[in-house]
């Protein structure tokens, strides 16, 4: 596997420990490589900051020097 596949499994199954603890969660991460940055769309305004760190601190392992912008809507 090549790095790209690595990070987008990474990806997933992180994104499959969130549905397992929320199954009502939705939301979607887009990759801007050209400028660095990963957004994070998620649906539940109810989410707690610390969830919401724990969520920006797991994408920062696998893009280190990616910004991140997670966003509730």
């Amino acid at each position: 596997m090549d790095k790209i596949n690595i990070k987008k499994t990474k990806l997933l199954n992180l994104a499959l420990k969130l549905k397992n603890i929320y199954p009502d969660l939705k939301g979607e991460i887009k990759i801007d490589n050209k400028n660095k940055k990963v957004y994070c769309r998620i649906n539940k305004k109810e989410l707690s900051y610390e969830i919401l760190k724990l969520i920006e601190l797991e994408i920062k392992k696998i893009y280190l020097n990616y910004k991140i912008e997670i966003l509730n809507y």
